[in-house]
Protein backbone atom coordinates (compact mmCIF):
# COMPACT_ATOMS: atom_id res chain seq x y z
CA UNK A 1 0.00 0.00 0.00
CA UNK A 2 1.71 3.22 -1.27
CA UNK A 3 1.31 6.85 -0.54
CA UNK A 4 0.65 9.29 -3.99
CA UNK A 5 2.07 12.93 -3.04
CA UNK A 6 0.75 15.52 -5.92
CA UNK A 7 2.68 19.04 -5.64
CA UNK A 8 4.70 21.57 -7.33
CA UNK A 9 6.25 22.67 -4.45
CA UNK A 10 9.61 21.05 -4.60
CA UNK A 11 10.07 21.61 -1.18
CA UNK A 12 6.78 20.00 0.73
CA UNK A 13 7.34 17.36 -2.13
CA UNK A 14 10.96 16.77 -0.85
CA UNK A 15 10.55 16.54 2.77
CA UNK A 16 7.39 14.72 3.26
CA UNK A 17 8.40 11.96 0.44
CA UNK A 18 11.53 11.49 2.33
CA UNK A 19 9.82 11.50 6.02
CA UNK A 20 7.59 8.76 4.73
CA UNK A 21 10.31 6.78 3.31
CA UNK A 22 11.92 6.50 6.59
CA UNK A 23 9.55 5.99 8.02
CA UNK A 24 9.36 2.56 5.45
CA UNK A 25 6.58 3.53 3.56
CA UNK A 26 6.16 3.29 -0.23
CA UNK A 27 5.60 6.59 -1.17
CA UNK A 28 5.30 8.47 -5.15
CA UNK A 29 5.85 11.77 -5.36
CA UNK A 30 4.60 13.70 -8.73
CA UNK A 31 4.10 17.32 -9.59
CA UNK A 32 0.69 17.43 -11.63
CA UNK A 33 -2.77 15.93 -11.58
CA UNK A 34 -1.89 14.43 -15.16
CA UNK A 35 0.95 12.70 -13.50
CA UNK A 36 -1.38 11.85 -10.93
CA UNK A 37 -4.52 9.87 -13.00
CA UNK A 38 -1.71 8.12 -14.83
CA UNK A 39 -0.49 6.87 -11.39
CA UNK A 40 -3.80 6.09 -10.21
CA UNK A 41 -4.19 3.90 -13.33
CA UNK A 42 -1.18 1.93 -12.52
CA UNK A 43 -2.26 1.28 -9.16
CA UNK A 44 -5.02 2.70 -6.82
CA UNK A 45 -2.92 4.68 -3.84
CA UNK A 46 -3.69 3.92 0.33
CA UNK A 47 -3.62 7.49 0.98
CA UNK A 48 -3.79 10.71 -1.70
CA UNK A 49 -1.99 13.86 -0.86
CA UNK A 50 -2.81 16.90 -3.15
CA UNK A 51 -1.77 20.18 -2.94
CA UNK A 52 -4.49 22.99 -3.41
CA UNK A 53 -2.32 25.10 -5.43
CA UNK A 54 -3.06 22.85 -8.44
CA UNK A 55 -5.62 23.31 -10.36
CA UNK A 56 -9.19 21.21 -9.76
CA UNK A 57 -7.33 19.05 -6.61
CA UNK A 58 -10.39 17.98 -5.19
CA UNK A 59 -12.08 16.57 -8.92
CA UNK A 60 -8.78 14.36 -8.68
CA UNK A 61 -9.64 12.96 -5.05
CA UNK A 62 -13.42 12.77 -5.96
CA UNK A 63 -12.40 10.25 -9.50
CA UNK A 64 -9.83 8.18 -7.20
CA UNK A 65 -12.62 8.14 -4.29
CA UNK A 66 -15.39 7.30 -6.76
CA UNK A 67 -13.26 4.00 -7.83
CA UNK A 68 -12.03 3.17 -4.51
CA UNK A 69 -14.43 4.48 -1.82
CA UNK A 70 -11.47 3.71 0.97
CA UNK A 71 -8.67 5.86 0.03
CA UNK A 72 -7.62 8.20 2.20
CA UNK A 73 -7.19 11.81 1.19
CA UNK A 74 -5.70 14.92 2.35
CA UNK A 75 -5.05 18.71 0.94
CA UNK A 76 -1.90 19.97 1.44
CA UNK A 77 -2.34 24.28 1.70
CA UNK A 78 -0.39 27.36 2.92
CA UNK A 79 -2.04 28.37 5.93
CA UNK A 80 -1.37 32.06 4.65
CA UNK A 81 -3.58 31.01 1.28
CA UNK A 82 -7.38 31.78 1.66
CA UNK A 83 -8.95 29.25 3.58
CA UNK A 84 -10.10 25.82 0.74
CA UNK A 85 -13.18 24.64 1.81
CA UNK A 86 -13.76 21.09 0.67
CA UNK A 87 -14.33 18.99 3.77
CA UNK A 88 -11.29 17.42 3.38
CA UNK A 89 -9.07 16.91 6.29
CA UNK A 90 -5.86 19.63 5.43
CA UNK A 91 -2.04 19.32 6.38
CA UNK A 92 -1.39 23.41 6.72
CA UNK A 93 2.22 24.92 5.42
CA UNK A 94 4.84 24.90 7.21
CA UNK A 95 4.25 20.83 8.41
CA UNK A 96 6.11 19.09 10.83
CA UNK A 97 7.39 16.13 8.24
CA UNK A 98 7.37 14.07 11.25
CA UNK A 99 4.14 14.15 12.68
CA UNK A 100 2.79 14.91 9.40
CA UNK A 101 4.51 11.13 7.97
CA UNK A 102 3.38 9.56 11.02
CA UNK A 103 -0.32 10.51 10.67
CA UNK A 104 0.11 9.54 7.04
CA UNK A 105 1.24 6.14 8.20
CA UNK A 106 -1.50 5.06 10.65
CA UNK A 107 -3.82 6.39 7.57
CA UNK A 108 -1.66 4.39 5.16
CA UNK A 109 -3.14 1.01 7.71
CA UNK A 110 -6.42 2.21 8.26
CA UNK A 111 -7.03 2.56 4.53
CA UNK A 112 -5.83 -1.09 3.91
CA UNK A 113 -8.15 -2.51 6.47
CA UNK A 114 -10.80 -0.68 4.94
CA UNK A 115 -9.93 -2.00 1.57
CA UNK A 116 -9.88 -5.47 3.25
CA UNK A 117 -13.61 -4.69 4.74
CA UNK A 118 -14.26 -3.82 1.29
CA UNK A 119 -13.24 -6.42 -0.69
CA UNK A 120 -15.07 -9.05 1.75
CA UNK A 121 -18.35 -6.60 1.52
CA UNK A 122 -18.34 -7.37 -2.19
CA UNK A 123 -17.33 -10.73 -2.18
CA UNK A 124 -20.13 -11.67 0.63
CA UNK A 125 -22.68 -10.09 -1.88
CA UNK A 126 -21.37 -11.58 -4.69
CA UNK A 127 -21.99 -15.45 -2.90
CA UNK A 128 -25.76 -13.85 -1.49
CA UNK A 129 -26.38 -13.49 -5.11
CA UNK A 130 -24.93 -16.99 -6.07
CA UNK A 131 -27.05 -18.77 -2.92
CA UNK A 132 -30.12 -16.62 -3.91
CA UNK A 133 -29.58 -17.94 -7.68
CA UNK A 134 -29.38 -21.86 -6.19
CA UNK A 135 -32.17 -21.05 -4.02
CA UNK A 136 -34.11 -19.89 -7.43
CA UNK A 137 -32.83 -23.14 -8.57
CA UNK A 138 -33.82 -25.84 -6.02
CA UNK A 139 -37.30 -23.91 -5.90
CA UNK A 140 -37.55 -24.52 -9.50
CA UNK A 141 -36.30 -28.09 -9.40
CA UNK A 142 -39.05 -28.80 -6.49
CA UNK A 143 -41.50 -27.42 -8.59
CA UNK A 144 -40.92 -29.60 -11.36
CA UNK A 145 -40.26 -32.68 -9.48
CA UNK A 146 -44.07 -31.81 -8.20
CA UNK A 147 -45.10 -31.33 -12.07
CA UNK A 148 -43.41 -33.97 -12.90
CA UNK A 149 -45.73 -36.35 -10.31
CA UNK A 150 -48.01 -34.27 -11.23
CA UNK A 151 -47.97 -34.92 -15.00
CA UNK A 152 -47.10 -38.99 -14.36
CA UNK A 153 -50.63 -38.87 -12.89
CA UNK A 154 -52.50 -36.86 -15.22
CA UNK A 155 -51.09 -38.63 -18.82
CA UNK A 156 -52.55 -41.88 -16.96
CA UNK A 157 -55.51 -40.12 -16.14
CA UNK A 158 -56.52 -37.92 -19.22
CA UNK A 159 -54.66 -40.49 -21.73
CA UNK A 160 -56.99 -43.14 -21.49
CA UNK A 161 -60.02 -41.69 -21.29
CA UNK A 162 -58.95 -39.74 -24.63
CA UNK A 163 -57.97 -42.75 -26.26
CA UNK A 164 -61.55 -43.53 -25.80
CA UNK A 165 -63.05 -40.19 -27.24
CA UNK A 166 -60.35 -40.00 -29.91
CA UNK A 167 -61.31 -43.82 -31.23
CA UNK A 168 -64.88 -42.97 -30.40
CA UNK A 169 -64.99 -39.79 -32.61
CA UNK A 170 -63.72 -41.80 -35.31
CA UNK A 171 -66.25 -44.23 -35.33
CA UNK A 172 -68.75 -41.04 -35.07
CA UNK A 173 -67.04 -39.43 -38.49
CA UNK A 174 -67.27 -42.61 -40.08
CA UNK A 175 -70.62 -43.36 -39.77
CA UNK A 176 -71.70 -39.31 -40.49
CA UNK A 177 -69.58 -40.11 -43.69
CA UNK A 178 -71.86 -43.55 -44.79
CA UNK A 179 -74.95 -41.26 -43.92
CA UNK A 180 -74.33 -38.06 -45.14
CA UNK A 181 -74.66 -36.45 -42.38
CA UNK A 182 -71.95 -33.31 -43.28
CA UNK A 183 -72.97 -31.26 -40.05
CA UNK A 184 -72.64 -34.92 -37.67
CA UNK A 185 -69.05 -35.13 -39.66
CA UNK A 186 -67.99 -31.80 -39.34
CA UNK A 187 -68.31 -32.36 -35.13
CA UNK A 188 -66.49 -35.24 -35.63
CA UNK A 189 -63.69 -33.47 -36.62
CA UNK A 190 -63.89 -30.81 -34.11
CA UNK A 191 -63.82 -33.54 -31.23
CA UNK A 192 -61.05 -35.28 -33.19
CA UNK A 193 -58.82 -32.13 -33.20
CA UNK A 194 -60.24 -31.02 -29.48
CA UNK A 195 -58.51 -34.40 -28.88
CA UNK A 196 -55.10 -33.50 -30.15
CA UNK A 197 -54.73 -30.29 -28.94
CA UNK A 198 -55.30 -32.07 -25.48
CA UNK A 199 -52.57 -34.64 -26.23
CA UNK A 200 -50.28 -32.33 -26.96
CA UNK A 201 -50.96 -30.69 -23.89
CA UNK A 202 -50.17 -33.62 -22.19
CA UNK A 203 -47.31 -34.89 -24.27
CA UNK A 204 -45.62 -31.25 -23.57
CA UNK A 205 -46.15 -31.31 -20.00
CA UNK A 206 -44.58 -34.83 -19.52
CA UNK A 207 -41.90 -33.58 -21.95
CA UNK A 208 -40.92 -30.81 -19.80
CA UNK A 209 -41.26 -32.68 -16.38
CA UNK A 210 -39.07 -35.32 -17.53
CA UNK A 211 -35.43 -34.55 -18.26
CA UNK A 212 -34.03 -37.79 -19.85
CA UNK A 213 -30.54 -38.69 -20.02
CA UNK A 214 -28.25 -38.15 -23.41
CA UNK A 215 -27.66 -40.54 -25.06
CA UNK A 216 -24.80 -38.80 -27.27
CA UNK A 217 -23.01 -39.94 -30.64
CA UNK A 218 -20.62 -38.12 -32.66
CA UNK A 219 -22.60 -37.76 -36.25
CA UNK A 220 -23.66 -35.53 -38.19
CA UNK A 221 -26.68 -33.82 -37.56
CA UNK A 222 -28.71 -34.86 -41.09
CA UNK A 223 -30.48 -37.68 -39.49
CA UNK A 224 -32.31 -35.30 -36.85
CA UNK A 225 -32.66 -32.85 -39.25
CA UNK A 226 -34.45 -35.01 -41.30
CA UNK A 227 -36.74 -36.86 -38.37
CA UNK A 228 -37.75 -33.25 -37.28
CA UNK A 229 -39.02 -32.13 -41.37
CA UNK A 230 -40.73 -35.12 -41.74
CA UNK A 231 -43.02 -34.60 -38.58
CA UNK A 232 -43.54 -31.09 -38.94
CA UNK A 233 -44.20 -31.35 -42.96
CA UNK A 234 -47.79 -32.22 -42.35
CA UNK A 235 -48.07 -29.31 -40.09
CA UNK A 236 -46.33 -27.10 -42.90
CA UNK A 237 -48.96 -28.70 -45.62
CA UNK A 238 -52.02 -27.75 -43.15
CA UNK A 239 -51.19 -24.56 -43.11
CA UNK A 240 -50.02 -23.88 -46.45
CA UNK A 241 -46.63 -22.80 -46.02
CA UNK A 242 -43.50 -24.29 -47.41
CA UNK A 243 -40.07 -25.23 -46.13
CA UNK A 244 -36.56 -24.44 -47.69
CA UNK A 245 -34.02 -26.25 -47.05
CA UNK A 246 -30.38 -24.96 -47.45
CA UNK A 247 -27.69 -27.45 -49.07
CA UNK A 248 -26.20 -28.32 -45.37
CA UNK A 249 -22.68 -29.35 -45.68
CA UNK A 250 -22.56 -32.33 -42.85
CA UNK A 251 -20.17 -32.42 -40.08
CA UNK A 252 -19.81 -34.59 -37.08
CA UNK A 253 -20.91 -33.09 -33.80
CA UNK A 254 -22.02 -34.27 -30.38
CA UNK A 255 -25.64 -34.58 -29.97
CA UNK A 256 -28.52 -37.42 -29.06
CA UNK A 257 -30.26 -37.53 -32.72
CA UNK A 258 -33.92 -37.49 -31.09
CA UNK A 259 -33.40 -35.07 -29.02
CA UNK A 260 -32.00 -32.29 -30.92
CA UNK A 261 -34.69 -33.62 -33.43
CA UNK A 262 -37.24 -32.33 -30.66
CA UNK A 263 -36.01 -28.93 -29.87
CA UNK A 264 -35.51 -28.56 -33.89
CA UNK A 265 -39.06 -30.00 -34.32
CA UNK A 266 -40.59 -27.23 -31.74
CA UNK A 267 -38.34 -24.44 -33.54
CA UNK A 268 -40.02 -25.48 -36.75
CA UNK A 269 -43.56 -25.86 -35.76
CA UNK A 270 -43.45 -22.25 -33.93
CA UNK A 271 -42.15 -21.18 -37.90
CA UNK A 272 -44.90 -22.72 -39.58
CA UNK A 273 -47.70 -20.96 -37.27
CA UNK A 274 -45.75 -17.76 -37.57
CA UNK A 275 -45.58 -18.13 -41.27
CA UNK A 276 -48.91 -18.92 -42.21
CA UNK A 277 -50.50 -16.12 -43.64
CA UNK A 278 -47.30 -13.89 -43.64
CA UNK A 279 -45.15 -15.22 -46.47
CA UNK A 280 -46.15 -18.38 -45.92
CA UNK A 281 -42.21 -19.89 -46.02
CA UNK A 282 -39.88 -20.91 -43.35
CA UNK A 283 -36.11 -21.37 -44.11
CA UNK A 284 -33.45 -23.73 -42.68
CA UNK A 285 -29.72 -23.79 -43.39
CA UNK A 286 -26.84 -25.30 -41.14
CA UNK A 287 -23.53 -22.93 -40.53
CA UNK A 288 -20.42 -25.07 -39.61
CA UNK A 289 -18.20 -22.62 -37.59
CA UNK A 290 -14.56 -23.56 -36.12
CA UNK A 291 -15.82 -24.35 -32.63
CA UNK A 292 -19.82 -25.28 -33.13
CA UNK A 293 -22.17 -25.80 -35.52
CA UNK A 294 -25.59 -23.41 -36.03
CA UNK A 295 -29.18 -24.77 -37.18
CA UNK A 296 -31.06 -21.64 -38.35
CA UNK A 297 -34.62 -21.37 -38.82
CA UNK A 298 -36.18 -18.58 -40.64
CA UNK A 299 -39.68 -17.66 -41.00
CA UNK A 300 -42.17 -14.70 -42.47
CA UNK A 301 -44.49 -14.23 -39.43
CA UNK A 302 -44.72 -10.82 -37.91
CA UNK A 303 -41.33 -11.08 -35.76
CA UNK A 304 -41.89 -10.55 -32.02
CA UNK A 305 -40.90 -7.80 -29.34
CA UNK A 306 -37.23 -7.67 -28.39
CA UNK A 307 -38.16 -6.16 -25.09
CA UNK A 308 -40.36 -9.97 -24.27
CA UNK A 309 -37.63 -12.80 -26.08
CA UNK A 310 -36.06 -14.10 -23.33
CA UNK A 311 -39.66 -14.57 -21.36
CA UNK A 312 -40.69 -16.61 -24.53
CA UNK A 313 -38.10 -18.90 -23.04
CA UNK A 314 -39.98 -19.46 -19.93
CA UNK A 315 -42.98 -22.25 -19.34
CA UNK A 316 -45.91 -21.47 -20.60
CA UNK A 317 -45.16 -18.30 -22.24
CA UNK A 318 -46.66 -18.12 -25.61
CA UNK A 319 -47.55 -15.34 -27.82
CA UNK A 320 -49.91 -17.21 -29.47
CA UNK A 321 -53.95 -17.30 -29.16
CA UNK A 322 -55.94 -19.26 -26.36
CA UNK A 323 -55.84 -22.96 -27.28
CA UNK A 324 -52.97 -22.85 -29.89
CA UNK A 325 -50.00 -23.49 -27.79
CA UNK A 326 -48.75 -24.88 -24.52
CA UNK A 327 -46.26 -22.47 -24.16
CA UNK A 328 -43.69 -25.34 -23.50
CA UNK A 329 -41.67 -25.85 -26.85
CA UNK A 330 -38.84 -22.89 -25.93
CA UNK A 331 -38.60 -24.15 -22.53
CA UNK A 332 -38.15 -27.73 -23.60
CA UNK A 333 -35.71 -27.03 -26.40
CA UNK A 334 -33.56 -24.37 -24.24
CA UNK A 335 -33.70 -27.30 -21.61
CA UNK A 336 -32.50 -29.62 -24.56
CA UNK A 337 -29.98 -27.65 -25.63
CA UNK A 338 -28.22 -26.81 -22.58
CA UNK A 339 -27.83 -30.22 -21.63
CA UNK A 340 -25.92 -30.29 -24.86
CA UNK A 341 -23.86 -27.78 -23.64
CA UNK A 342 -25.25 -25.25 -26.36
CA UNK A 343 -27.99 -22.50 -26.80
CA UNK A 344 -30.67 -21.53 -28.48
CA UNK A 345 -31.86 -17.96 -29.20
CA UNK A 346 -34.78 -15.96 -31.07
CA UNK A 347 -33.14 -12.90 -32.96
CA UNK A 348 -35.91 -10.65 -34.06
CA UNK A 349 -35.21 -9.27 -38.15
CA UNK A 350 -36.40 -7.60 -41.32
CA UNK A 351 -39.41 -9.98 -42.18
CA UNK A 352 -39.80 -12.08 -39.38
CA UNK A 353 -37.86 -13.71 -36.68
CA UNK A 354 -34.45 -16.13 -36.96
CA UNK A 355 -34.40 -19.38 -34.12
CA UNK A 356 -31.21 -20.52 -33.56
CA UNK A 357 -29.29 -23.81 -32.51
CA UNK A 358 -26.01 -23.96 -31.18
CA UNK A 359 -23.88 -27.30 -30.55
CA UNK A 360 -20.41 -27.13 -29.76
CA UNK A 361 -18.34 -29.33 -31.82
CA UNK A 362 -15.83 -32.38 -30.27
CA UNK A 363 -12.52 -30.51 -29.87
CA UNK A 364 -10.42 -33.53 -29.28
CA UNK A 365 -6.67 -31.16 -28.95
CA UNK A 366 -8.51 -29.99 -25.58
CA UNK A 367 -8.65 -33.19 -24.58
CA UNK A 368 -5.83 -34.36 -22.73
CA UNK A 369 -5.60 -38.38 -22.49
CA UNK A 370 -3.17 -40.37 -20.00
CA UNK A 371 -2.44 -43.89 -21.07
CA UNK A 372 -1.23 -46.02 -18.18
CA UNK A 373 0.50 -49.37 -18.71
CA UNK A 374 3.36 -50.72 -17.74
CA UNK A 375 4.03 -52.85 -21.20
CA UNK A 376 5.72 -50.14 -23.25
CA UNK A 377 4.26 -52.03 -26.94
CA UNK A 378 0.82 -51.55 -25.42
CA UNK A 379 1.32 -48.28 -24.31
CA UNK A 380 2.80 -46.51 -27.38
CA UNK A 381 0.60 -48.65 -29.56
CA UNK A 382 -2.41 -46.63 -27.69
CA UNK A 383 -1.14 -43.33 -27.85
CA UNK A 384 -0.43 -43.94 -31.15
CA UNK A 385 -3.92 -44.03 -32.17
CA UNK A 386 -5.15 -41.39 -30.36
CA UNK A 387 -2.56 -38.52 -31.20
CA UNK A 388 -3.81 -39.15 -34.79
CA UNK A 389 -7.28 -38.97 -33.88
CA UNK A 390 -6.32 -34.90 -32.86
CA UNK A 391 -6.25 -36.08 -28.97
CA UNK A 392 -3.33 -34.41 -26.46
CA UNK A 393 -1.73 -37.87 -25.40
CA UNK A 394 0.76 -38.87 -22.65
CA UNK A 395 1.73 -42.14 -21.44
CA UNK A 396 3.66 -43.64 -18.45
CA UNK A 397 4.07 -46.94 -16.99
CA UNK A 398 2.06 -46.65 -13.16
CA UNK A 399 0.04 -44.41 -11.52
CA UNK A 400 3.70 -43.28 -9.61
CA UNK A 401 4.91 -41.77 -12.69
CA UNK A 402 1.61 -40.30 -13.66
CA UNK A 403 1.75 -38.37 -10.34
CA UNK A 404 5.20 -36.96 -11.30
CA UNK A 405 3.94 -35.76 -15.16
CA UNK A 406 3.39 -32.12 -15.35
CA UNK A 407 0.31 -29.60 -17.17
CA UNK A 408 -2.56 -29.80 -16.74
CA UNK A 409 -4.80 -32.96 -15.58
CA UNK A 410 -5.78 -34.99 -17.83
CA UNK A 411 -9.46 -35.57 -19.10
CA UNK A 412 -9.60 -39.11 -19.34
CA UNK A 413 -7.20 -42.14 -18.07
CA UNK A 414 -6.72 -45.46 -19.87
CA UNK A 415 -5.21 -48.21 -17.66
CA UNK A 416 -5.23 -51.42 -17.98
CA UNK A 417 -7.76 -53.52 -15.62
CA UNK A 418 -4.15 -54.98 -13.88
CA UNK A 419 -1.13 -53.40 -12.56
CA UNK A 420 1.80 -54.32 -10.49
CA UNK A 421 0.62 -51.65 -7.64
CA UNK A 422 -3.61 -52.14 -7.71
CA UNK A 423 -5.80 -53.70 -9.92
CA UNK A 424 -10.02 -53.27 -10.30
CA UNK A 425 -11.73 -50.95 -7.88
CA UNK A 426 -8.64 -50.18 -6.09
CA UNK A 427 -6.93 -49.00 -9.08
CA UNK A 428 -9.33 -46.84 -10.21
CA UNK A 429 -10.13 -45.20 -7.05
CA UNK A 430 -6.44 -44.68 -6.80
CA UNK A 431 -6.52 -42.85 -9.93
CA UNK A 432 -9.31 -40.67 -9.00
CA UNK A 433 -7.24 -39.73 -5.96
CA UNK A 434 -4.85 -38.61 -8.35
CA UNK A 435 -7.02 -36.67 -11.25
CA UNK A 436 -9.79 -36.24 -9.60
CA UNK A 437 -12.27 -34.76 -12.58
CA UNK A 438 -10.78 -37.70 -14.34
CA UNK A 439 -12.87 -40.19 -16.65
CA UNK A 440 -11.31 -43.79 -16.39
CA UNK A 441 -11.65 -46.26 -19.27
CA UNK A 442 -10.06 -49.70 -18.07
CA UNK A 443 -8.93 -52.37 -20.96
CA UNK A 444 -9.81 -55.92 -19.44
CA UNK A 445 -9.87 -59.56 -20.69
CA UNK A 446 -13.47 -60.03 -20.11
CA UNK A 447 -16.07 -58.23 -18.32
CA UNK A 448 -15.95 -59.59 -14.80
CA UNK A 449 -12.55 -57.16 -14.62
CA UNK A 450 -13.67 -54.19 -14.92
CA UNK A 451 -14.80 -52.48 -12.16
CA UNK A 452 -18.48 -50.64 -11.29
CA UNK A 453 -17.24 -47.60 -11.13
CA UNK A 454 -15.14 -47.31 -14.73
CA UNK A 455 -16.48 -44.69 -17.13
CA UNK A 456 -15.72 -47.48 -19.86
CA UNK A 457 -14.22 -50.47 -20.88
CA UNK A 458 -12.67 -51.95 -24.02
CA UNK A 459 -11.90 -55.74 -23.99
CA UNK A 460 -8.54 -57.44 -25.20
CA UNK A 461 -8.02 -58.14 -27.86
CA UNK A 462 -9.38 -54.09 -28.74
CA UNK A 463 -9.13 -52.72 -32.30
CA UNK A 464 -8.08 -49.25 -33.22
CA UNK A 465 -11.84 -48.50 -34.11
CA UNK A 466 -13.03 -49.54 -30.76
CA UNK A 467 -10.35 -47.42 -29.02
CA UNK A 468 -11.37 -44.33 -30.70
CA UNK A 469 -14.98 -44.53 -30.26
CA UNK A 470 -14.66 -45.48 -26.88
CA UNK A 471 -12.50 -42.45 -26.18
CA UNK A 472 -14.52 -40.41 -28.22
CA UNK A 473 -17.79 -40.64 -26.58
CA UNK A 474 -16.22 -40.27 -23.06
CA UNK A 475 -14.71 -37.41 -24.75
CA UNK A 476 -18.57 -35.77 -25.66
CA UNK A 477 -19.71 -36.84 -21.94
CA UNK A 478 -16.23 -35.24 -20.52
CA UNK A 479 -16.68 -32.04 -22.77
CA UNK A 480 -20.45 -31.02 -21.29
CA UNK A 481 -20.23 -31.89 -18.32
Amino acid sequence: MRVLLVTPDEDAGELLSAALERANRAVKWVANAVEAAAECDVGTPAVLVVDTILDKAVELIQDVRARAPWVRAYLIEDSRAPVFRSGLPVLPKPFDVAEVAQLIGREVEAADIDRRRHTLEARTGELVKQQQGLERELEHAERLAALGRIAASMAHEINNPLAVVQSSASYVRDVADRLGDTELSACAADIELAADRISTFVQHVCGFARREQLVLSDVALDNAIEIALRLVRPRAKSRAVSIEVEPITSSPVPHDPPRIAQGLLNLLSNAIDASSGHGARVTLRQITGTDNVIIQVDDTGQGIDPAIVERLFEPFATTKPPGEGTGLGLAITRRIMQDHGGDVRLIPCAGGTRAELSLPLLNTQAIRVLVIDPDALVQRALTSALRSEGFTVSGCANVAEAVKLHGPPPRIVITDARLPEAQGAELVSKIRGVFDACRVLVIAEGRSEVPEDADGSLRKPWTRAELVAEVRNLSLRAQIV
